[in-house]
């Protein structure tokens, strides 16, 4: 048995001759996607993981492919944050399932792991997904932990630390009309003066009017967000990253449907909501949702769900179910969720490890 571990190279088109290796880096990781959720819901193209190694100024991104006696089993893919006060880097190992314990993720761990040290970072972020059994569906989140499967496992022999517990859920649409009614009276109902928050929308790309405020949002996002033991850079955000970030979502054909909140007597944004709309699919994901702290208690959150998912019939009327993913100790959040009628379906487990 012989394993060599390579770096990828990020080619320019998956079609090229150089593009072998970064191909074969994505076999991999979509084969252990099927493993995990027994479907091929999240099989991603290598023409839509491209998007995400393609240079910017925001994060860099390596792959490793290991190879055992010449056929591809393995990648380790290590993101950086380029902001020059970071001091943490995320690792993600994949080994397609009949190449497991052989000590080829251990040697794809440890080779990420030296890669991100040499980089001067000593945070590492690593996370794992679990499949709930079909009897576990639906059941109260606060009974949910973590299974000692082989991912955990895994990573607790090489000394990370579970640092949070997120719960996937998920949302068969189209809303019962007689729920969709109920929660919108609920939601007028306790908004306080209409006439404080508007709710504005946008599909792609952010109006210029608003692309500054949006920003200042998503850097309050990266702040806000609940993360236990998980250690989070500080990130700015201006217009041009929210430029750049709208136009590669685009090019990886998952653009993002946005509603915001607007409050109207100081014109800034207090709030936002957002689905990732992957072309083609009838499954999107539901990602950040944020009220500014000074302007909660007013059913911000539930409303720009809402509406966002009321826009989401007409932009892809084809779409059947949205997944979400919360921290199981985000309790407003999962309360929004469990009152839309999302449901319990996977976990993920974020871990962490500093080196030495």
């Amino acid at each position: 048995m012989k394993v060599e571990i390579t770096r990828v190279a990020i080619p320019d088109d998956v079609t090229q001759a150089d593009a072998v290796d970064f191909v074969e880096s994505c076999d991999v990781a979509n084969a252990s996607e099927i493993e995990t959720w027994g479907s091929d819901e999240f099989i991603y193209p290598p023409e839509s993981t491209l998007t995400m190694f393609a240079g910017s100024a925001y994060h860099s991104r390596f792959v490793w492919l290991a190879r055992l006696d010449g056929l591809p089993v393995g990648r380790v893919v290590v993101t950086f944050p380029l902001d020059e006060e970071a001091t943490s880097a995320e690792l993600a190992v994949d080994v397609v399932p009949v190449a497991r314990s052989r000590g080829i993720g251990s040697a794809l761990l440890a080779h990420g792991e030296s890669f991100i040290s040499t980089g001067g970072r000593l945070d590492v972020a690593g996370f794992t997904q679990h499949r709930l059994p079909a009897d576990a569906a639906g059941a109260a989140s606060a009974r949910f932990t973590l299974p000692e499967d082989h991912e955990s496992r895994f990573l607790r022999r090489h000394g990370y630390v579970l640092a949070q517990l997120q719960v996937m859920d998920e949302l068969a649409l189209p809303l019962p009309v007689a729920r969709r009614d109920a929660l919108w009276a609920e939601a007028h109902a306790h908004a306080g003066s209409n006439a404080d928050y508007r709710l504005v929308h946008w599909w792609r790309r952010s109006p210029d009017e608003l692309a500054g405020r949006y920003a200042a949002l998503r850097q309050q996002m990266a702040a806000d967000v609940p993360h236990d033991g998980v250690v989070l850079e500080r990130e700015h955000w201006d217009v041009a990253r929210v430029r750049d970030t709208e136009q590669r979502a685009v090019e990886r054909g998952q653009p993002v449907l946005v509603t915001a909140a607007l409050h109207v007597p100081s014109g800034a944004l207090v709030g936002y909501t957002e689905i990732v709309v992957a072309a083609g699919s009838n499954t999107v994901e539901q990602h950040d949702t944020l009220v500014a702290a000074p302007h909660r208690g007013h059913r911000l959150g539930l409303r720009m769900k809402l509406a966002n998912l009321d826009r989401l019939t007409s932009a892809a009327p084809g779409v059947r179910t949205v997944l979400t993913w919360t921290a199981a100790g985000n309790t407003p959040m999962r309360r929004i969720n469990e009152a839309l009628g999302f449901t319990p379906r996977g976990l993920l487990g974020n871990w962490s490890k500093q080196l030495e």
